[in-house]
């Protein structure tokens, strides 16, 4: 019916732009929550949490780290270094002795001392060998002799240790007259600046690593660039490098791989090295993300309940407005406007299944002297009840309205006119016997009816008009409904 698919669309396009409407104020508002959080969260990881891990993991290093540079100068500067280097090195078991004590009450991995006159390096477990120049892992003793500086740090595997990778603090030993006469340190495993970093990387889900002065990687934390590699050579970090190696400390910015790194750079001037501190911008977001799926699976779930509730109040709704159009609030009945759509479809279905109708008016005799005589409400009283006798005569299938005026349709599908007088029996018995009661009134109905059966090519207009001539003649026919009168016949 053209009407109701027009009514059934309106009602889908209501729908969807309910459910656009909540779409779009939902996904808005978590974009705008989730890109305003993201801007906070970034904010505060480059300006706090980035600093403050460099700080702490600073401060950790200090401790860690820097210790062995203190003890190592005092080892430069001990009063029996410098004479026993100066006499001759005459009893090598008093420099031993010296070494092993330094060892044991700083719980270093090794302790050392190259005299300049002998070149024998002496460590804590006893002499080690005699350094020279053609050597290329004695390098480290000849830069030391040449430095201006009075130490240094640097990483190197340990050969009184199976090569255990070591952090060394070597510190020239100076005579009283300012000449250099050796070089004396001691050293730590790199595991244990190796631990601290990785403990932090877990601690604050940070990349740490260590580089020297010309950008090379010395102590890479877990998941870092390995110890070697050049921070020239890393993708993205590239462009900063000579930037990062000049400024010395401070936040910069580089992408690589489709990630955001946020780095913080920091110079820690007691071992010369640059502290790496990298955080990821994703994963600076990655709980916002994650809330930002839940606020959507939340709207979507609270959509799916508002379009439910919706329809159905709009189905409610557009039921109350189909009845309110289509239904007779009096009788209950379906009305004119849904007899006009109703009867040419029954005249359709009958054209193509083949099978007869028949269309019966009946009008209800003396209506107005009722409403006259005993007031509107009983002759409404009386279309009610003739309308609830009705629908107790016709058939389920069968097409009945109230046209207004006291006149009700009736098509009778599958009904050829040998039936017409049948029909039209069976309803005059059933309101014959029927008596209507208001307010101690009691009202005799009788009605007239007429009938006309559908032609091939007749319009339900057309056959309902035909109905109606053959009603007027019945009407003429009929005599006036006489109140209460039980004699009367209809």
């Amino acid at each position: 019916m053209p009407l109701m698919r027009i009514r059934i669309n309106d009602k889908q396009r209501l729908i969807l732009s309910i459910c656009l409407l909540l779409c779009l104020g939902f996904v808005t508002t978590s974009l705008v929550n989730y890109y305003v959080a993201k801007a906070g969260i970034r904010e505060t990881l480059v300006i706090n949490e980035l600093p403050l891990t460099s700080d702490n993991l600073y401060s950790e290093i200090q401790k860690n780290l820097v210790h062995p540079i203190i003890v190592s100068s005092m080892m430069a500067n001990d009063t029996f270094v410098r004479e026993w280097t100066l006499s001759g090195e005459a009893e090598e078991s008093q420099m031993l002795e010296y070494l092993r004590n330094v060892k044991k009450r700083n719980k270093a991995l090794t302790t050392f001392f190259v005299s300049e006159r002998t070149r024998i390096y002496y460590q804590a477990n006893g002499i080690l060998k005699t350094v020279t120049k053609q050597e290329p892992r004695d390098a480290w003793y000849f830069r030391i002799r040449n430095m201006k500086v009075p130490y240094e740090i640097n990483v190197d595997p340990d050969l009184a240790n199976n090569d255990t990778l070591t952090i060394f603090v070597n510190y020239r030993v100076l005579d009283a007259g300012g000449r250099f006469i050796g070089a004396i340190g001691m050293g730590l495993t790199a595991d244990t600046a190796n631990q601290l970093i990785n403990d932090y990387q877990k601690r604050y889900n940070r990349s740490i690593y260590f580089v020297d002065r010309q950008g090379t990687i010395l102590l890479p934390g877990k998941g870092t660039p390995s110890a070697g590699t050049r921070i020239h050579t890393i993708d993205g970090l590239d462009k900063l490098a000579d930037k990062i190696l000049r400024t010395g400390s401070g936040s910069f910015q580089y992408s690589s791989e489709g990630r955001e790194h946020l780095l913080e750079i920091r110079l820690i001037p007691d071992l010369n090295w640059y502290l790496f501190v990298e955080g990821f911008d994703d994963e600076a977001d990655a709980s916002i993300r994650k809330t930002l799926w839940i606020n959507l699976g939340a709207c979507v779930f609270i959509t799916i309940l508002i379009l439910l509730a919706s329809s159905l109040i709009i189905n409610r709704y557009h039921i109350r407005l189909e009845d309110a159009v289509t239904v007779d609030r009096l009788t209950g009945l379906t009305n004119r406007y849904a007899a006009n759509v109703l009867a040419p479809m029954a005249i359709s279905e009958a054209q193509r299944n083949g099978t007869p109708l028949l269309a019966l008016l009946i009008g209800v005799n003396a209506l107005g002297e009722v409403n006259h005589s005993l007031g509107p409400l009983a002759g409404d009283r009386l279309l009610q009840e003739l309308a609830r006798i009705l629908k107790g005569v016709v058939r389920g299938s069968d097409i009945l309205c109230h046209l207004g005026d006291g006149v009700y349709l009736l098509v009778a599908k599958n009904c050829p006119m040998t039936q017409r007088d049948f029909m039209v029996k069976k309803i005059h018995h059933a309101i014959k016997v029927a008596y209507i009661h208001f307010r101690g009134e009691r009202i005799k109905p009788t009605v007239s009816i007429g009938s006309a059966g559908h032609e091939e090519g007749e319009t339900a207009a057309q056959m309902i008009v035909r109905a109606d001539k053959n009603l007027i003649q019945a009407k003429k026919e009929a005599k006036d409904l006489a109140l209460a009168a039980p004699e009367e016949q209809v």
